[in-house]
């Protein structure tokens, strides 16, 4: 992929500075210019993706320069910083062709995110225009004015089947005729103002008629234009374009995330419910997709939040320019993204997200000591409407196939389908006939156990005696005895540890069979985490076998003929996960050396046994050999009992203990 360009001419040193700083974390190539004619020569040389001038070492003379840059074809976006707050210089600077005013002084992240803003519409604002009249000569009169490579211009001649053209086209602008049958310009105005998945998008509006009433009235139904039918193409051109320049940088503003430029989680919800309902109307799959960075915060702890802000950029970068432009692409929060691709297969989705993996594992990341390090993610895949028919449903069906990745491992794709490798044996909890909102919070609180959850229909009771759960979540206000019946028959009375979810407190009475907890609606979070703890000490035994310390520190691999660096990620009573690149034999001996937190630093010695692909060995496992074995159980047996009496203190707070 080519790296835009980015001309900076006159910087004073300070700048320079911040500038050298910023741009080192992004992909973006600096053309250094010290004055007017090195940028003059420079600019005959090659076209630069976008310009920045600093004003005041260049003086009036910078005026001159964004006119001489303003006049290349195709455009160039200008950045223009100044140091003195003054009016006539901003506007001198705007009238000829500034895109972008930055005022000193400046912070290194102000302005990489103002040219990060400006390089990302230009390699990426490609509008689609609907334009909608009766009148033929209208709609080719528009289309043939506001095309070009960068405006994809639809028209329709029917009013009646506008909203279904929206809802297909997600149009960035429309330019609609007022004086139409059926359903005039304004009516249509009023509706797309009047709906909050459309009220942002720009409205030009197109008549013959030009009197003060016509004119009042469409500005009233909330119309951004006016243009009368008998136009100027030029002029049509460059309303069209201001609107979606200013709607782009309006949007982009409030619906993209600041440090990855990838779309917020309020818009990318709205594009995937979108593309969910022509996935429905066309019969086509549609996947959903959760993308989580592996130890994201020991990244942060170990090497600063500037390192981690670099790995979410770079990771963000990745999925963008490795998907198709069409997939929704978003960060949903800290290190949580999503993907949603149309016409997709789970199957073919999940090779996808594999591919995606192996160029993440080898992407290199300096830390400040100067060392190098990789990461890897975990991510869970659904796919409608085989594992959910709303976007709900499908985020919760990939969450649980992400859950599972990370309790397997992580570093991996798993997919919500029933084919999935199987889980091992992990405790598990029923949550039989919930709906969703409750399900989500339950499921959040138990996962702060360690605790899986799977939710279940009434209508599939037979899997609380044919499935290996530790636990169900039951509704004892609803069909109790048919529940009841289901736990009581065969090993679930014995084996489940059962809570129930009441609306009033005598339904708890009423149900026939013990329960070791209960949750009562509405849902109160501090309330079930309570009520998990108090049964806590029964899960403690099937939890301890189970749980994954995640540690993050340097270690060393010595195969007999040379050693490679390595980083520890995981660390269990079963064994280690360790990431290196190192291509060794998969029956090498390995000699690893590291040091636990309060432990002096000991040697382990073992055999690989995991992970390898080909000849390169991504992720190591291998069984201790000597007595230090017993040290490191020894370990890991307190890490346990310090980390679970911790969760059971944290789930309260102390003035609520008994």
């Amino acid at each position: 992929m080519v790296r835009p360009s980015l001309l900076i001419i006159g910087a004073d040193p300070d700048l320079q500075a911040i500038l050298i700083a910023e741009l080192s974390g992004r992909e973006i190539d600096a053309i250094w210019a010290a004055n007017l004619p090195d940028a003059q020569a420079q600019l005959k040389k090659s076209r630069p993706n976008a310009v920045l001038i600093d004003y005041a070492p260049l003086g009036a003379a910078a005026l001159g320069l964004i006119t001489e840059v303003a006049a290349i074809e195709p455009a160039i976006p200008i950045i223009t910083v100044l140091t003195e707050d003054d009016l006539r210089i901003r506007v001198e600077a705007a009238r000829r062709g500034t895109r972008l005013l930055l005022q000193k002084p400046l912070s290194g992240s102000e302005l990489g995110e103002g040219i990060a803003r400006v390089l990302n519409q230009e390699g990426t604002l490609q509008a689609r225009v609907l334009v909608l009249s009766h009148q033929e000569q209208v709609r080719e009169k528009t289309k043939q004015a506001i095309s070009s490579e960068r405006i994809r211009v639809s028209v329709l001649d029917d009013a009646v089947r506008f909203w279904d053209t929206i809802e297909e086209q997600s149009p960035n602008l429309l330019i609609l005729d007022v004086d139409m049958p059926q359903f005039s310009g304004l009516d249509l105005c009023r509706v797309v103002r009047a709906d909050v998945r459309w009220n942002w998008v720009p409205v030009i509006l197109i008549s013959a008629r030009t009197d003060l009433d016509t004119i009042h009235n469409i500005f009233a139904a909330g119309a951004d234009d006016f243009i009368p039918v008998d136009f100027q193409p030029t002029e049509i051109m460059e309303r069209v374009w201001n609107r979606l320049e200013r709607n782009y940088f309006n949007k982009n503003t409030f619906e993209s995330d600041l440090l990855t430029g990838l779309t917020t989680r309020r818009q990318s919800s709205n594009t995937l419910n979108q593309f969910l309902k022509i996935a429905e109307r066309q019969h086509q799959p549609f996947t959903f997709c959760i993308l989580d960075i592996d130890h994201f915060k020991l990244v942060n702890d170990e090497f600063g939040h500037a390192v981690g802000d670099l790995v979410l950029q770079r990771f963000g970068r990745m999925l963008s320019r490795s998907l198709r432009s069409e997939d929704v692409v978003a960060r949903w929060g800290g290190e949580e993204f999503v993907i949603g691709m149309y016409g997709v297969t789970r199957d073919a989705g999940t090779m996808r997200l594999q591919r995606l993996l192996e160029s993440w594992r080898q992407e290199a990341f300096q830390s400040p000591a100067g060392g190098e390090f990789h990461t890897s993610f975990s991510a869970g895949i659904a796919e409608f409407p085989a594992d959910g028919t709303g976007l709900q449903h499908l985020y919760r069906a990939a969450d649980e196939a992400l859950y599972a990745a990370k309790i397997t491992g992580r570093n991996r794709v798993r997919s919500a389908s029933a084919s999935a490798e199987p889980l091992p044996d992990l405790p598990t909890v029923a949550l039989v006939d919930i709906d969703e909102a409750t399900i989500s919070t339950l499921r959040s609180c138990f996962k702060q156990f360690g605790v899986l959850t799977k939710a279940i229909s009434i209508d599939e009771l037979q899997r609380l005696q044919t499935e290996p759960f530790t636990g169900a979540v039951v509704p004892v206000f609803k069909d109790n005895e048919r529940i009841a019946n289901a736990l009581l028959n065969g090993k679930a009375t014995s084996s489940l540890i059962t809570y129930g979810l009441f609306t009033e407190f005598k339904q708890l009475g009423s149900f026939p069979v013990m329960l070791s907890g209960a949750f009562s609606l509405p849902m109160d979070r501090a309330q079930v985490i309570r009520s998990i703890r108090t049964s806590f000490q029964l899960l403690k035994k099937e939890l301890r076998r189970h749980v994954r310390i995640p540690l993050v520190t340097q270690a060393s691999i010595d195969t007999g003929n040379g050693g490679a660096s390595a980083i520890t990620q995981e660390i269990s009573a079963g064994g280690m996960s360790v990431i290196s690149a190192l291509e060794i034999n998969a029956s090498s001996p390995v000699r690893l050396s590291l040091a636990l937190p309060g432990e002096p630093h000991m040697s382990i010695n073992g055999v690989v046994t995991w992970a390898r692909k080909d000849s390169r060995v991504f992720g190591v496992s291998f069984a201790a050999t000597n007595g230090e074995l017993d040290r490191l159980h020894s370990w890991v047996d307190g890490y346990l009992d310090t980390q679970l009496a911790e969760i059971g203190s944290r789930a309260v707070p102390a003035s609520q203990q008994n």
